[in-house]
């Protein structure tokens, strides 16, 4: 199990991720792999009440999406952190870097994604 079952990918493309070091003041890579936005869905019976593993009923869960990347080779987890309304992007994104906080072991981390874009005959796809 992956943590993910109850999720569907909206979006996804290949990136290298880089976190602050706040004692060196550098910026240290993180790792490099599939960086997806995913969304909750929750599944519903026709009266809008959500199943847990053993059955029961329970009031559906709100929808939330996270960021999450997992290392190419050996998929361990580098980044998941919820998107949240008040979540700063820092400085202007561009359509290849990305600047927020995130959550990260209690605390908030200075992270940067650095999208790889690959190139096609035909179209440019991320």
């Amino acid at each position: 199990m992956t943590g993910e079952e109850d999720e569907t990918t909206i979006f996804k493309c290949n990136a290298k991720i880089f976190q602050f070091d706040t004692e060196t003041k550098v910026w240290k890579e993180r790792g490099k792999g599939q960086l997806r936005v995913n969304r909750t869905t929750p599944s519903v019976d026709d009266f809008g009440l959500a199943s847990d593993d053993e059955g029961e009923k329970k009031a559906p869960q709100k929808k939330s999406a996270r960021l999450i990347m997992r290392t190419d080779g050996t998929y361990v987890v580098i980044l998941n952190t919820l998107i949240y309304r008040e979540m700063m992007i820092g400085e202007e994104p561009t359509i290849r870097q990305l600047r927020f906080l995130a959550q990260d072991n209690g605390g908030l981390t200075n992270i940067t994604v650095k999208v790889r874009i690959i190139h096609s005959a035909q179209t440019h796809v991320c």
